[in-house]
Parts: structure tokens; sequence; C-alpha cells
């Protein structure tokens, strides 16, 4: 995290200041004079919270609660919450992987601040997943399903098989295939790239067309199973905040571990 500013005689604070007719948070400064601190967030707020003698915080907190009355807010960063919380609420902080890694520095903090050491606090970490029943995987991935579709555009003969036809239709795609065959196997030159390549394509239009039933029961397959990989993912994230668990779910699995 970047470093508390100095500038212009204001102190960046480890707070958080915003309305509530301007709820968007931005960072609270403080000047120091006399018998009074000057607060201001520097984009347009600024008043004196006073003090009448050293240590003695009574009038500043009655004037603290009187400015949150007015929509005023006044919030601890995340380093600044955690200190608190380990210096003077609990014996033992549980701590994600995230939050320990800050805590780090929160240790360095309190040592070179308050001058003692802070209780201990222990990673946890673990994967929980929402006790919500996921729709079954699809058969086939997309990926694989996608390469099916181009296949079926670029060489659509491989797929004579996969098709229903009548005789007349399967006589037909033989030709076509045949004439592809042909043209494939024709060594390309300068004067007949061209033409070349137009029959190619003209022959693997033509053997699409007919290959549309199974394209399209490709395609439907594709989005479903698109579908199904879009609501496993969000189902399946480890990242769900843990009121929307069961109590029990959570003590058991805690406990447990």
């Amino acid at each position: 995290m970047p470093d508390l500013i100095e500038k212009d005689g204001w102190q960046e604070t480890p707070f958080w200041f915003w309305t509530s007719l301007n709820p968007k948070r931005r960072a609270l400064w403080v000047h120091p004079g006399g018998d009074s601190l000057l607060l201001s967030d520097r984009v347009g707020w600024q008043d004196s919270l006073n003090y009448k003698k050293e240590k003695d915080a009574s009038q500043a907190v009655e004037q603290l609660a009187a400015w949150e009355k007015q929509g005023i807010k006044i919030r601890t960063r995340a380093l600044t919450t955690t200190l608190y919380a380990r210096l003077l609420l609990s014996d033992l902080f549980l701590h994600g992987i995230g939050g320990a890694k800050y805590d780090q520095v929160t240790d360095a903090i309190c040592e070179r601040f308050f001058g003692i050491q802070l209780p201990s606090y222990v990673t946890v970490s673990g994967t929980l997943r929402l006790p919500i029943d996921f729709p079954s995987e699809a058969p086939l991935h997309p990926q694989d399903l996608r390469y099916k579709l181009r296949e079926m555009k670029y060489h659509p003969e491989n797929y004579f098989e996969s098709i229903q036809l009548e005789n007349r239709e399967r006589k037909e795609f033989e030709e076509i295939v045949d004439m592809k065959k042909t043209w494939v196997e024709t060594r390309k030159t300068h004067t007949n790239a061209a033409e070349r390549h137009h029959q190619i394509t003209k022959a693997n239009d033509a053997m699409s067309e007919m290959l549309n039933p199974l394209r399209l029961n490709l395609e439907q397959n594709l989005n479903i199973s698109i579908e199904h990989m879009r609501v496993n993912k969000m189902l399946k994230s480890r990242e769900y905040p843990f009121c929307l668990f069961p109590q029990e779910q959570l003590r058991s699995f805690l406990l447990d571990f």
C-alpha cells in the first residue's frame, strides 16, 4: 500500500472520509494547531475538531458523534481496522491469505508506533462451495465443439457418414467430394491459384449446406456447453461471503478443520 502523504502542512491519516450527500470515499487529512485539529478531505469539506487539554478526548468524541448525525462519515482503513481489533478486542485473530500478508505490515506499525507487540494471528484458508446443486457438466467442451464446427466448414467431407441422406443427395455429396479432391490434388500454379481456391471453397460451401442439420445441432450444444460452464464457474466460486452459507455448515467446516 502507498505511504501516507504529508503535503503543505497537511498529513494524510489512515482513515476514510465521505458524507451522505457524497458517498464516494476519499482520504481524511489533518492539520494540527493549538487546541484543535483541522480536518479536511481537501476537496470541499473542512472543520475543526476541538479538545481542551492533552489526553482529554471527551469533547472530541462528542463532536465526532455530532458530525455522524449530520451524515459525516469517518471510518478506519484496512490496516487501522485490524490494528484496533488485534490490539484491543481479540486474543487471536484469524486471517485469510490476503489479510495475513497485510498484517505483517500491521505488526511493524504497532511495534514502531505503540512500542508493543501485537498478539499473534493465524492464517486460515479453505474452499467451501455454496450448498447449491450445479448443472451437470456438458458432454463436450466448448473448445471441442468449436473445433468440430471449424472442421465442418473447411473439411465437410469428413462428416459424410455422420448424416443421413437420401440416395440422390448421397450421390450428389459424393460427386462434390470427388470434385474437391480433384482440385486439391491439382498442383497449385500462378495461373490456376484463384480458380483452384474458388472451386475448393465452392465445394466446401455446397457440402456444408447439406450438413446444416448437424451444424445446427453442434451450435445448439455449443451454446448449452458455454452456459453450463458459465453457471458452474459462478456457483463453484470460493469468493462468496460467509453470510450466504448456512450457519451449521460454516460451524462444522471450521471446527472440523
